[in-house]
C-alpha cells in the first residue's frame, strides 16, 4: 500500500492506528524530474514562456495592460499584529515579480528593492501553534508568495534579493515543517490544513535541488496533501461553499501546477480538480454574479467585535461573487475542458475585477489570451442539470444560456460527504471539523428571471437549520446547531452518512429527488422514524414539496421558507414571495396550525466572548403542524414573473400525494411519495386544453390511476410525448420502454 495516502481498505485484522498512519506521512520519495534540476522558472512557467512573454510586451505592450500593477508604489509592511493582511499583501509581491520579469520596468525593480527588501529582512517567521487560527493560513499565503517570486526572479534579478528571497522562504518553510510534524491528529478536509500544507509543498519543490531539509519538507507535505485532496470534492462539489472554494482552492492549484511542471505529476485529471467544473458551473446562477449560497458564503464578522469583511452591510443577496481567476485557469491548462471553458470566459465577460494582484501576476506568466466569441458554447457539452453523488446534491436549470432562466438545488447528504465517512474508519488520527458547513440537509435553492425566490442565510456564526429551507422538530434543527465552528460531532459521522438523495431523476422538464435525513436529527429521545421530503420541479414552473414525517412520539413539526423580502399572506393558506422581476405563489395545501411570516434574524458573531450581532437576512415563512406523531406538509408553488396574478396558480390535493395544478394556461398533474397507484417515486402529466395528457413521465415501474396507466418494461425513469397521429413517443433515445394508455 502506498505510503502517505488514504488506507482505504480495513485489514483482515484491525484499521491502522493512529501511530501508523502518522507515521507514514514520512516514507515516500520526493524528486525533481531530472530536466528541471538547476533550471528556473520551473513551477509555474518556463524560461521559454517567459521570452515569448517578454517579447509580446516589446510589441504589443497593450496588451499586458490590464494585468500590471499600478504605481505609486510605497512602503510595505509585513505585520506580524495583524495576519490577515499579509495574506493579501504578499501576493502583491507575486504580481509585481511577474510584471517586472516580462516588462524589466525600472518603476517595479526600485519597487522591489527599495521598497519589498526592507520588509523581508524585517519579516518575522510566523510560528503556527494553532491550526485552528490565523497563522498557518497565513504561513501557507506567505509560502506561496515567496515561491512565486524566487521561481520568477530566479538568475534574473538582483543576487542579493534573490538570496533574501530564498533565506526566508526556507526559515518559513522549516519552521512551518516544524509546527506541523509533531501533530498527533489532523482535519484533513479543513482549508486551516490544506493551505499551509500545500504553500510547504510547493516550498519544497522550489527549492528541492537547493536546501538540504528540502527532501524532508517535500516528503511529509507531499503525503499530507495526498490525504487532504483525498477528503474534499470527490465529485467536485466542495462542502464548504463557493467563498471558500475560491479561498482554499488556490493552494492545491497552485501546488498541482508546480508538481505538474517541475515532476510531471498531473494532479488535475483527479478530485477536488477532475469535477470542479461541474461545481462551478452549477453554483453560479443564470446572473454569473451570484452563487447559490450553501455555506458559509460571502462575508463574515472579524474577530474585534466590531468590524466586518467589506461587503457585510450591504442589503442581503445584493453583493456578487466571484471566483480567483487563476485557480480556474491552472485546471484548464491541463484538462482543455470547453465546458470549464465556457464557465470562465461568462464570468470573464461579467467581472470588471476579475485582475486581482495574484490573477494578474499568472495571467502575466500565462500571456493570458481573450477567450474566443463562441467560447460559452462548451456549456452546450454538459446537460444543464447533474447529480453529486458524494454530497448528494442536485442542480437542474432550464438553460445554459438564458439569464432569466430557472435554476434550483437540492440538497441532502452528509456534511462533508459520503466519501468522508467511507475514509474516516481508517483514520483514528484525522479530527474533522466541518467548521464552514452547515445543518441543512433537505434544504432547497431556487433562481428565476434574475433573483432568488428561495435563499440561503450565508457566513452565520451559529449554524442552525432554521435558517435553512428544511424541517424543525419541536424547534430544534439538525446536529442541535448554534455553533460557530464545530456543528457536526465527529462521532456521529456513520448516522450522518446515512443522510441521502434518492430516487433523482433529472431532465430538462424534471427536476425530482427524495432527501432522507432523519439521521440529521442528534436528539434521540426526538425517536423519529422517518424524515423524508420529496421534491419535483416541472418544466421550471411547478414546484411540489411533500414532507413525510413521522415518529414514535407526537412532535410539532415546522416547514421553513426564506426569501429576500417580506412574504405576502393572500390568504389562509396562500403567501407570495416577490422579488422584483420574478416571484413565487405557495400554496399550503396540508393541515397547518400555525403560520408565521417573520425577518430571518441571524447570529453572525464567530467568537463567543464577543457581544452578540445580530442581522436580518431576508425573511422567512414558518407553517406549523399540530403536535402529533406522523404529519405530511404538502406544499404547491408556482414561478411566475412579476407581472403575473398569483390568482393564476391553483392547486388541489385530489388524493394523498396526487396533486393537480394549474396556471391558467397549463394544467399538470403530478403524483409522489407513496400516491395511490404509484409503484415508484414521482410521476407527472402535462395536459392540453382539453384536460388530456401530452406529455407524461414516471420514475418508477407503473402507474395506475383513474385518468391514466403507465406500464414500463423495466423500472425506471421515462418521459413519453404524444405525436400528432396519437402515438406516444418516448422524449429520448435509450430510454425505458411503456405501455401508455388515458382513460
Amino acid at each position: 500500500m502506498t505510503a502517505g495516502i488514504f488506507l482505504t481498505a480495513l485489514s483482515a485484522i484491525a484499521a491502522p492506528s493512529a501511530k501508523e498512519n502518522l507515521a507514514a506521512l514520512h516514507l515516500g520519495e520526493f524528486a525533481l524530474s531530472p530536466d528541471k534540476i538547476g533550471v528556473h522558472p520551473r513551477l509555474f512557467t518556463d524560461a521559454a514562456k517567459i521570452e515569448a512573454a517578454k517579447k509580446q510586451h516589446r510589441d504589443d505592450p497593450t496588451f499586458f495592460a490590464p494585468y500590471l500593477p499600478k504605481p505609486p508604489f510605497g512602503k510595505v509592511l509585513l505585520d506580524t499584529a495583524t495576519l490577515p493582511r499579509q495574506q493579501q499583501i504578499i501576493f502583491d509581491l507575486c504580481h509585481v515579480a511577474a510584471a517586472w520579469r516580462v516588462t524589466g520596468d525600472e518603476a517595479l525593480r526600485k519597487h522591489l528593492l527599495q521598497d519589498w527588501a526592507p520588509a523581508l529582512k524585517n519579516y518575522q517567521t510566523i510560528v503556527t501553534k494553532n491550526l485552528g487560527g490565523g497563522q498557518g493560513l497565513t504561513a501557507g499565503h506567505v509560502l506561496l508568495g515567496l515561491v512565486f517570486a524566487y521561481d520568477t526572479l530566479h538568475g534574473a534579478f538582483d543576487p542579493d534579493f534573490e538570496a533574501l528571497l530564498r533565506k526566508t522562504l526556507i526559515a518559513q518553510a522549516a519552521q512551518l515543517h516544524a509546527d506541523l510534524i509533531w501533530r498527533t491528529s489532523f482535519s484533513y478536509e479543513q482549508n486551516h490544513l490544506i493551505i499551509p500544507v500545500c504553500g510547504l509543498a510547493t516550498a519544497a519543490l522550489a527549492v528541492a535541488d537547493e536546501h538540504p531539509a528540502a527532501r524532508d519538507w517535500g516528503v511529509f507535505s507531499q503525503n499530507l496533501a495526498k490525504r487532504c485532496l483525498a477528503a474534499i470534492a470527490h465529485d467536485g462539489w466542495f462542502f464548504e461553499g463557493t467563498s471558500y472554494w475560491s479561498y482554499t482552492m488556490q493552494f492545491p492549484a497552485a501546488y498541482a501546477l508546480a508538481l505538474k511542471e517541475s515532476t510531471g505529476r498531473d494532479l488535475f485529471t483527479e478530485p477536488p480538480f477532475r469535477d470542479a467544473a461541474l461545481f462551478l458551473a452549477h453554483m453560479f446562477l443564470p446572473n454569473p454574479r451570484f452563487v447559490f449560497d450553501f455555506g458559509d458564503w460571502g462575508p463574515r464578522t472579524n474577530g474585534d467585535g466590531v468590524t466586518a469583511q467589506k461587503g457585510y452591510e450591504l442589503p442581503w443577496h445584493t453583493l456578487k461573487s466571484g471566483v480567483k481567476h487563476f485557480p480556474v485557469m491552472a485546471i484548464l491548462q491541463s484538462t482543455q475542458d470547453p465546458f470549464l471553458a465556457a464557465f470562465i470566459a461568462r464570468q470573464k465577460k461579467a467581472r470588471a475585477d476579475i485582475n486581482i494582484p495574484i490573477d494578474s501576476a499568472f495571467s502575466i506568466l500565462w500571456q493570458e489570451k481573450s477567450f474566443p466569441a463562441d467560447a460559452e458554447q462548451g456549456y452546450t457539452t454538459r446537460p444543464p442539470y447533474h447529480y453529486f453523488n458524494d454530497m448528494d446534491i442536485l442542480h437542474w436549470r432550464s438553460d445554459w444560456s438564458d439569464p432569466d432562466a430557472t435554476a434550483l438545488a437540492f440538497k441532502s447528504g452528509p456534511p462533508a460527504g459520503h466519501r468522508v465517512g467511507e475514509l474516516l474508519p481508517n483514520h483514528p488520527e484525522w479530527k474533522p471539523s466541518l467548521g464552514h458547513a452547515h445543518p441543512d440537509a433537505g434544504s432547497f435553492l431556487l433562481f428565476a428571471k434574475g433573483v432568488f425566490l428561495a435563499n440561503d442565510t450565508g457566513y452565520t456564526g451559529k449554524k442552525e437549520t432554521a435558517d435553512h429551507n428544511s424541517i424543525l422538530i419541536d424547534g430544534v434543527g439538525q446536529a442541535r446547531g448554534g455553533t460557530p465552528w464545530g456543528t457536526f460531532p465527529i462521532k456521529n459521522y456513520p448516522k450522518y452518512n446515512k443522510i441521502q438523495l434518492r430516487d433523482t431523476w433529472l431532465t430538462p422538464r424534471v427536476a425530482a429527488a427524495t432527501a432522507v435525513f432523519a439521521d440529521a436529527y442528534d436528539v434521540p429521545d426526538f425517536a423519529m422514524e422517518r424524515v423524508n421530503r420529496h421534491l419535483m420541479l416541472i418544466q421550471g414552473r411547478f414546484l411540489v414539496i411533500l414532507d413525510d414525517l413521522r415518529s414514535a412520539k407526537p412532535h410539532t413539526y415546522q416547514f421553513r421558507l426564506h426569501g429576500d423580502r417580506e412574504p405576502v399572506a393572500l390568504d389562509e393558506t396562500r403567501v407570495l414571495f416577490q422579488n422584483g422581476p420574478a416571484q413565487l405563489v405557495l400554496h399550503s395545501l396540508g393541515t397547518v396550525a400555525k403560520r408565521t411570516i417573520a425577518p430571518t434574524i441571524v447570529e453572525t458573531e464567530l467568537y463567543p466572548q464577543k457581544p452578540p450581532r445580530p442581522q436580518r437576512r431576508g425573511f422567512h415563512i414558518a407553517l406549523d403542524s399540530p403536535k402529533t406523531e406522523n404529519h405530511r406538509f404538502v406544499t404547491a408553488a408556482c414561478i411566475q414573473s412579476g407581472s403575473e396574478s398569483p390568482d393564476t396558480f391553483t392547486a388541489v390535493q385530489e388524493s394523498p400525494g396526487r396533486l393537480r395544478l394549474s396556471d391558467g394556461k397549463q394544467t399538470c398533474i403530478v403524483w409522489l411519495g407513496e400516491s395511490a397507484g404509484l409503484e415508484g417515486s414521482f410521476a407527472y402529466a402535462l395536459l392540453d386544453s382539453h384536460g388530456v395528457p401530452v406529455t407524461v413521465g414516471l420514475n418508477g415501474k407503473n402507474l395506475s390511476d383513474d385518468r391514466l396507466s403507465i406500464r414500463m418494461e423495466t423500472s425506471g425513469a421515462a418521459e413519453f410525448t404524444l405525436d400528432q397521429s396519437g402515438v406516444w413517443k418516448p422524449v429520448t433515445d435509450g430510454q425505458s420502454a411503456g405501455v401508455i394508455q388515458t382513460r
